[in-house]
């Protein structure tokens, strides 16, 4: 059932009507209702809960709602700041998809056209006199990073090995082996620390005691992606919830059963929206059936309105992310133009989750 009602869900043309998310014409007929928890008009099956928050200062404190048929799975809405979405979003595609973390394209071997930089080499002054705009800062550091050499755009110099439209994904803590389907201690890259105290304010939410974010994986999406339904359940604990951030394009999320029998039910997730997998749903079936773009002309697709008493206002959204000691966190106007223009095509997803049981240090 879960893959049948995802291909449903995306054969939906969302270019023919602008209420294309009712049960109308424009909907597949006995598919799920899509919820969204944003909109008072699709969020008939929806309630609210009051949580125990930590007394830490850093706990997030706006809206969180749950469904009475899936105990454990936790929805924030709009909880991420749109500065905080820019800077999250910046990192992850600055310095979360760089060495030492890994990223698919790490095992994609280069064509004999591609351009393979090493960035502790020196730049040619040369090739960069013609260059509008550019300054002596950028010279040291332009070839350093995917999202740089994006941004940059350099004549001549565009056939790089590693670039933004091969990346799917990346891996920060502890790296995943997709081939064997485990963990290995070998593979471990350290965890950013303003990532890791970002999730802990949401995983504060599910009641299940401390959490220590110890493996992230960030996912690009375009407007072709999908994320078939699957179990995150390599983890040494399943006591611990995951967290999943939102960044970008909205999509349509799948929440199953605990195997894929069970149909799943739609969610609509937008831009700055937050997700808490734990208790019951830590194990269920889940995936990501659609990023929601009109066909057409590439414009962002008709959405439910915002209930604005539903969602988080903006005096109890978590704004910023902790500073960092690491290169290329600060954005220059030209790599803030460029996250904002990434995020208007892509959808970009970061999900963190404790690896081990508490009390235990290695694999």
């Amino acid at each position: 059932m879960f893959k049948e009602t995802q291909r449903r869900l995306r054969g939906i043309n969302i270019d023919s009507h602008d209420d294309w998310y009712t049960s109308g014409p424009g909907f597949p007929d006995g598919c799920p209702s899509l919820i969204d928890f944003s909109s008072q008009r699709l969020s008939s099956q929806r309630h609210q809960e009051l949580f125990a928050h930590c007394d830490d200062g850093y706990s997030y404190r706006g809206p969180s709602y749950t469904l009475p048929s899936y105990p454990g799975f936790i929805y924030c809405p709009a909880a991420l700041s749109p500065t905080l979405i820019t800077s999250l979003s910046h990192r992850c595609l600055n310095t979360y998809c760089e060495s030492p973390h890994e990223t698919n394209i790490d095992r994609i071997p280069p064509k004999p056209s591609e351009i393979i930089y090493n960035p502790h080499e020196n730049t040619e002054a040369s090739d960069l006199d013609n260059h509008a705009g550019m300054h002596a800062g950028m010279l040291q550091t332009m070839f350093h990073t995917m999202f740089e050499k994006e941004i940059l755009k350099i004549q001549g110099r565009e056939k790089h090995y590693r670039n933004l439209n091969k990346l799917a994904w990346a891996t920060q803590g502890y790296n995943y082996d997709w081939t064997l389907r485990k963990y290995h201690e070998g593979r471990r890259s350290p965890f950013p620390n303003a990532l890791a105290k970002l999730a802990q304010s949401f995983a504060s939410l599910s009641n299940s005691g401390p959490f220590t974010p110890q493996a992230s994986i960030v996912n690009f999406y375009n407007s072709k992606s999908l994320m078939g339904g699957h179990q995150d359940d390599l983890e040494l604990t399943f006591t611990k919830p995951v967290i999943s951030l939102s960044m970008g394009l909205p999509c349509i999320f799948l929440l199953g059963g605990l195997d894929k029998s069970e149909p799943p039910c739609p969610i609509l997730v937008r831009n700055g929206d937050v997700m808490i997998m734990g208790g019951e749903s830590r194990l269920r079936f889940h995936g990501m059936c659609r990023v929601l773009v009109n066909g057409s002309e590439g414009e962002m697709v008709s959405l439910p309105p915002v209930d604005e008493d539903l969602i988080c206002q903006e005096d109890k959204q978590i704004k910023e992310l902790e500073e960092e000691e690491v290169p290329g966190q600060e954005m220059e106007s030209e790599e803030r133009e460029g996250v904002e223009e990434f995020l208007k095509t892509h959808r970009i997803n970061v999900n963190v989750r404790q690896v081990l049981p508490d009390g235990q240090e290695s694999i």
